[in-house]
């Protein structure tokens, strides 16, 4: 009877190294798995990051140009129409001088 004992023991200790290894074989492997898909998800996001990134800058970089235009026209038509006022510069020196 003791010896069945030892024996049962024994396949219980082999039976319990053999899941051990088992399992550190699952992890390892799933460890492998893990770093590869999170090395792709780093690249797919890398990628579509650069894609945002460059797409905000172009059209960053066309609304500029567009304000810039908008700007100059803006600007020109104000001097243009400051140009043609007539300058009365009589009754402004002779209010100046009753001012001052």
């Amino acid at each position: 009877m003791e010896g069945e004992e030892r024996n049962l023991i024994a396949n219980l200790l082999e039976a319990e190294e053999s899941a051990s290894a088992l399992i550190a074989e699952a992890r390892s492997e799933a460890d492998k798995i893990l770093a590869q898909a999170r090395a792709q998800a780093d690249s797919d996001y890398e990628k579509k990051f650069r894609e945002m990134d460059s797409s905000l800058e172009e059209n960053c970089e066309k609304r500029m140009q567009e304000l810039n235009a908008n700007h100059s026209s803006a600007l020109e038509s104000y001097k243009e129409k400051i140009s043609k006022i007539n300058k009365d510069t009589d009754s402004f020196d002779k209010f100046l001088q009753s001012v001052l």
